[in-house]
Protein backbone atom coordinates (compact mmCIF):
# COMPACT_ATOMS: atom_id res chain seq x y z
CA UNK A 1 0.00 0.00 0.00
CA UNK A 2 2.88 2.38 0.70
CA UNK A 3 4.00 2.15 -2.93
CA UNK A 4 0.47 2.90 -4.14
CA UNK A 5 0.23 5.93 -1.87
CA UNK A 6 3.65 7.20 -2.97
CA UNK A 7 2.85 6.68 -6.67
CA UNK A 8 -0.53 8.34 -6.27
CA UNK A 9 0.99 11.43 -4.69
CA UNK A 10 3.65 11.72 -7.40
CA UNK A 11 1.04 11.32 -10.11
CA UNK A 12 -1.19 13.90 -8.45
CA UNK A 13 1.70 16.34 -8.76
CA UNK A 14 1.85 15.47 -12.47
CA UNK A 15 -1.87 16.18 -12.89
CA UNK A 16 -1.45 19.58 -11.25
CA UNK A 17 1.59 20.38 -13.39
CA UNK A 18 -0.23 19.60 -16.64
CA UNK A 19 -3.35 21.41 -15.44
CA UNK A 20 -1.35 24.57 -14.69
CA UNK A 21 0.21 24.39 -18.16
CA UNK A 22 -3.22 24.18 -19.76
CA UNK A 23 -2.61 20.60 -20.93
CA UNK A 24 -6.04 19.45 -19.80
CA UNK A 25 -6.15 16.32 -21.94
CA UNK A 26 -2.87 15.04 -20.48
CA UNK A 27 -4.05 15.84 -16.95
CA UNK A 28 -7.28 13.93 -17.64
CA UNK A 29 -5.37 10.95 -19.02
CA UNK A 30 -3.22 10.73 -15.91
CA UNK A 31 -6.16 11.06 -13.53
CA UNK A 32 -8.06 8.40 -15.49
CA UNK A 33 -5.06 6.08 -15.26
CA UNK A 34 -4.85 6.67 -11.52
CA UNK A 35 -8.54 5.95 -11.04
CA UNK A 36 -8.16 2.65 -12.90
CA UNK A 37 -5.02 1.55 -11.07
CA UNK A 38 -5.74 2.93 -7.59
CA UNK A 39 -9.53 3.11 -7.32
CA UNK A 40 -9.41 2.57 -3.54
CA UNK A 41 -6.73 5.22 -2.96
CA UNK A 42 -7.70 7.97 -0.49
CA UNK A 43 -7.08 10.59 -3.21
CA UNK A 44 -9.37 8.91 -5.76
CA UNK A 45 -12.25 11.23 -4.92
CA UNK A 46 -9.98 14.23 -5.53
CA UNK A 47 -8.84 12.88 -8.90
CA UNK A 48 -12.40 12.33 -10.04
CA UNK A 49 -13.60 15.70 -8.72
CA UNK A 50 -10.64 17.36 -10.43
CA UNK A 51 -11.76 15.86 -13.73
CA UNK A 52 -15.15 17.47 -13.25
CA UNK A 53 -13.55 20.83 -12.56
CA UNK A 54 -11.38 20.60 -15.68
CA UNK A 55 -14.37 19.72 -17.86
CA UNK A 56 -16.47 22.52 -16.38
CA UNK A 57 -14.06 25.42 -16.15
CA UNK A 58 -11.25 24.68 -18.59
CA UNK A 59 -13.00 22.80 -21.36
CA UNK A 60 -16.52 24.21 -21.05
CA UNK A 61 -18.01 20.70 -21.35
CA UNK A 62 -20.76 21.19 -18.82
CA UNK A 63 -22.69 17.99 -19.48
CA UNK A 64 -19.55 15.87 -19.03
CA UNK A 65 -18.69 17.81 -15.88
CA UNK A 66 -22.18 17.16 -14.51
CA UNK A 67 -21.80 13.42 -15.21
CA UNK A 68 -18.54 13.34 -13.30
CA UNK A 69 -19.90 15.35 -10.36
CA UNK A 70 -22.85 12.94 -10.16
CA UNK A 71 -20.37 10.04 -10.17
CA UNK A 72 -18.50 11.69 -7.29
CA UNK A 73 -21.74 11.96 -5.29
CA UNK A 74 -22.65 8.37 -6.04
CA UNK A 75 -19.24 6.83 -5.30
CA UNK A 76 -18.20 9.12 -2.45
CA UNK A 77 -21.36 10.32 -0.66
CA UNK A 78 -19.37 11.17 2.46
CA UNK A 79 -17.50 13.95 0.64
Amino acid sequence: MLMAVHSGINMTDSIIMYFKRGANQKALEISEQLLKEYSAHPLAVEWLYGQGLMYKYNMNELSRAEEIFNEVIKKYPEH
